[in-house]
């Protein structure tokens, strides 16, 4: 992070932090099992399909229309 926080093209990836610190016994992590597909935005151009697909959870009722 020290090393590439200036750079806002890096990504930092929490998996691997995750993994590190529990190989190393400074943390522990549990897995929580879900049947819920999995979306993100990586790149702007993903952000259009994840408004689409939070708008059909949402009227399904899975997720609510103001979360915070």
């Amino acid at each position: 992070l020290n090393e590439n926080n200036k750079n806002l093209k890096n990504e930092f990836l929490i998996p691997t932090v995750d993994n590190n610190l529990i190989q190393q016994n400074l943390e522990k992590g549990h897995v929580l099992r879900t049947g819920a597909q999995w979306f993100g935005v990586t790149y702007k151009k993903d952000k259009s399909l994840v408004n689409q697909q939070i708008l059909k959870l949402i009227e399904a009722g899975l997720y609510p229309k103001k979360l915070f």
